[in-house]
C-alpha cells in the first residue's frame, strides 16, 4: 500500500498537509505535519496498523454514508488536543485500513466545513488529498483550539469533548475548570502599530486619567511611563494597537475598515423583527468629552420585513 512515486530527501518545513517540493519531476510525496513531527501518509497508515486502530491524535471513518454522529465529538476532542489531530476519510478500519471509493469527495469537505462551524469557537480545518492504492483519501487537519478560547463545545450541546486515546469523552465539569483556569486574556492588541507615533494619540488622555485616577495610572509623573503601564505604547514608545484603536487621533488610517456603529432599540414589548441600523458611522476616538461623545446617533431607521418606516 503506497502513495508515494519517485524518490524524496525528506519533506519540507511547514504546518498541515504539503505536497513534497523537490525538484525530482515523477515525485509526488505527500507529507503531513501534526503533533511535532513530519510524517508521510505510508507512515501514518503504518502507525495505525501497529495500533489496531485509531490513535490518539488520528481519528480514521470510512466516508460512506455522509458525516456519521460521532463526528461531533471527535471534532471537539481533537481541537482540545495539544497539537490538535487528523481526520481521515476513505480508509476502512475493519478491512486493515484499506481504501474505499469516495464518490463525492468535494462534498465531503464542504459537509466537514460545515460542521466545523457549529462550534464555540468554530474548529479550524485544512484540507489535503492522497491516493492510496489508486483511490483517492481525504485527510482533514483539525487545529488545536486557541487555549484563550479552549474548551471547545459544540454550539447545539455546549458540550466539550476529550480524546483519550482512540476514543471521545466527555469533559468533567472538573477537566472544564481545568481548562477555563488556563485560559489566557488575547494579547495581539499589544503589538505594535507599524508607522504610528505619540503624535496620532489623543493629547488630552494623559491630563484626564490623572485628573480621574490619581491613584492609578494616574500616579505615575512621566508621561511615556504612564502610556506604557497602561498599555498605550510599547518600550521604545511606538504605539500600540490597543493604543490606536481607543485613543488614537483617527484609527482609520491604520484599520480603515475599523468602525463602530451604534443601534438603538426601540423598547417596546412584542416588537419581533425589528431591526435598528444607523445612519451614520463613529468613526472618532478618544476619552469622551462631554454628553455627545457618550450619546448614540440620533437618526435611526428601523424596519420589519416588507415594510420599512423612518422613526
Amino acid at each position: 500500500m503506497s502513495s508515494r512515486i519517485g524518490s524524496c530527501g525528506g519533506p519540507p518545513g511547514g504546518q498541515g498537509a504539503i505536497k513534497c517540493r523537490c525538484r525530482a519531476a515523477k515525485c509526488k510525496d505527500i507529507w503531513f505535519t501534526f503533533a511535532g513531527r513530519a510524517e508521510d501518509i505510508d507512515t501514518i497508515l503504518n502507525e495505525l496498523r501497529e495500533a489496531g486502530g485509531d490513535t490518539a491524535s488520528i481519528e480514521v471513518k470510512a466516508g460512506a454514508g455522509g458525516l456519521p454522529d460521532s463526528l461531533t465529538s471527535t471534532l471537539s476532542a481533537l481541537a482540545n488536543l495539544p497539537g490538535g489531530g487528523l481526520i481521515i476519510r476513505g480508509l476502512d478500519e475493519r478491512a486493515g485500513f484499506r481504501p474505499i471509493a469516495l464518490s463525492e469527495a468535494q462534498e465531503l469537505k464542504q459537509a466537514l466545513a460545515s460542521k466545523a462551524r457549529s462550534y464555540e469557537p468554530p474548529v479550524q480545518l485544512t484540507f489535503e488529498d492522497a491516493v492510496v492504492e489508486g483511490s483517492l483519501v481525504v485527510l482533514a487537519r483539525v487545529h488545536e483550539c486557541d487555549p484563550s478560547a479552549k474548551p471547545c463545545r459544540a454550539s447545539n450541546s455546549g458540550a466539550a469533548y476529550l480524546r483519550g486515546w482512540d476514543g471521545d469523552y466527555r469533559m468533567s465539569t472538573l477537566e472544564e475548570q481545568a481548562f477555563l483556569a488556563q485560559r489566557t486574556a488575547p494579547v495581539a492588541d499589544r503589538q505594535s502599530c507599524t508607522g504610528a507615533s505619540s503624535q496620532d494619540l489623543t493629547a488630552s488622555y494623559v491630563r484626564i486619567v490623572r485628573e480621574r485616577d490619581p491613584q492609578g495610572p494616574g500616579r505615575f509623573t512621566d508621561r511615556d511611563e504612564l502610556l506604557q503601564r497602561s498599555g498605550v505604547i510599547d518600550p521604545d514608545g511606538i504605539p500600540t494597537v490597543a493604543g490606536i484603536l481607543a485613543l488614537g487621533a483617527y484609527p482609520q488610517q491604520w484599520f480603515p475598515r475599523f468602525a463602530i456603529q451604534a443601534a438603538v432599540d426601540s423598547g417596546r414589548a412584542g416588537a419581533r423583527g425589528v431591526r435598528a441600523q444607523p445612519t451614520d458611522l463613529i468613526r472618532t476616538s478618544g476619552p469622551p468629552s462631554g454628553p455627545d461623545r457618550r450619546s448614540p446617533p440620533a437618526r435611526v431607521v428601523r424596519s420589519r420585513v416588507g415594510r420599512g418606516d423612518r422613526k
